[in-house]
């Protein structure tokens, strides 16, 4: 069997099977679109969070009671255990940092919830979050996250 012998019997099965063909044809062309819709949504998600990575840059560093990514209930614990950071930390760290260049903290975040008031409207059991770049968090008992950016080197 010589290779003209050869497609000219692929060819007759593919006419003789047409419908077939088609659908394994339809197959082929959506697995391979899924597999590039797929790379290509993991790309971008890959670029969005390194771009929220690097806008912290190498000269930024948080402090927080908990980490940032548990993966299990030991670290979970082993963060329980740490003392709440508090606003006399982080009034300690902005005048102690003398090549600090902006020191913040933040207070509340998802666990944080409470009424908000204004004038006679009252929305209850909202999420609370504050920042202060320049002045006092009001925390009121509440864990801060603190964030110190570096000045550059001389």
């Amino acid at each position: 069997m010589n290779f003209r012998e050869a497609i000219r019997i692929a060819l007759q099965s593919l006419w003789a099977n047409k419908l077939r063909s088609v659908l394994t044809l339809l197959g082929v062309v959506i697995g391979i679109a899924s597999v590039i819709a797929v790379v290509t949504f993991i790309n971008g998600i890959n670029g969005y969070v390194a771009e929220k990575i690097f806008n912290l840059g190498a000269d930024v560093f948080i402090v927080n009671k908990m980490p940032n990514v548990i993966t299990n209930i030991d670290q979970f614990l082993e963060g329980n255990k740490r003392k709440n950071l508090g606003l006399e930390d982080y009034e300690a760290v902005r005048e102690a940092c003398n090549s600090c260049q902006v020191v913040g903290a933040s207070a509340g975040g998802g666990a944080s919830r409470g009424n908000v008031k204004y004038n006679t409207q009252v929305s209850k059991d909202t999420a609370v979050r504050g920042w202060t770049p320049s002045g006092k968090p009001k925390s009121e008992g509440k864990p801060l996250v603190i964030s110190v950016q570096l000045c550059p080197a001389s």
